[in-house]
């Protein structure tokens, strides 16, 4: 089993998640802040509603990371 080594959340109403969390301002910053991050034996999870437009931000993450 793998714990959650860093959580990184944005946007106006995401709640506190504690000290280890890390929150932006918006989605943009998120996309930008996730490259350097990408490493082979690294996952990512993703968590969003649809109101968020979710699959965007996948799809944005998937271009800046390649």
């Amino acid at each position: 089993m793998k714990e959650v080594e860093e959580l990184l959340t944005a946007g106006d109403l995401v709640a506190s998640f504690g000290k280890s969390a890390q929150h932006l301002a918006n989605v943009r910053t998120l996309i930008e802040t996730l490259p350097p991050r990408l490493h082979t034996d690294v996952t990512f999870l993703f968590k969003g509603s649809r109101g968020m437009v979710i699959e965007k931000i996948v799809w944005q993450f998937g271009q800046s990371a390649a």
